[in-house]
């Protein structure tokens, strides 16, 4: 039985009981080929057949360097002597603002201004971590009837002033900027 394509192209003969051939699609065109369907042989045999290569991974090794271009002429060669730039690993090499930052120091302005407003009752002294000095303070205040509260304000323009006495927090680390 033949069978008639709708746009006028030639007919094919294919009986209707039979499937195509594997591999091939149904329109009766050949396949392309699929390289990991193939034998391990004809893959290294033939390189247009080859699944394609990938860079192997990283490994953690650093690639050398390449080589630089060579002068101009009459020209020096770069880099000089002196201007290289230090290898990662040196000291200093930290980026400025950000060496030696300690998330958990305490900042200097919320102590001083805790000091200056809420020292008579010894509200900076417990921020800092002086937990000791805070009660006293409080206890200083009620007895004297709020006299003491002069302390507190003391304590945080010293604070603010960076007085030396005021430059590390109960556990010794120094006071944020």
């Amino acid at each position: 039985m033949s069978t008639t394509d709708p746009s006028g192209a030639e007919p094919t003969a294919q009986p209707n009981n039979v499937a195509p051939a594997p591999g091939t699609p149904a329109s009766g065109a050949p396949a392309p080929a699929d390289p990991q369907s193939q034998p391990a042989a004809a893959t290294e045999s033939d390189p247009a057949r080859a699944l394609p290569h990938y860079p192997a991974p990283l490994t953690g090794q650093i690639p050398a360097a390449q080589p630089a271009y060579p002068a101009a002429p009459g020209t020096e060669s770069y880099p000089h002597p002196g201007y290289a730039q230090p290898a990662p690993d040196a000291a200093g090499y930290a980026q400025p603002g950000y060496a030696g930052y300690d998330p958990a120091a305490k900042s200097r302005l919320t102590a001083g201004l805790l000091g200056i407003f809420l020292g008579s009752i010894g509200v900076h002294r417990f921020y800092l971590g002086y937990i000791g000095i805070g009660l006293l303070q409080i206890a200083a205040t009620i007895i004297t009837f709020g006299a003491a509260a002069i302390w507190g304000l003391i304590e945080g323009i010293m604070i603010l002033a960076r007085a030396r006495a005021f430059a590390t927090d109960a556990e010794g680390r120094p006071l944020r900027e």
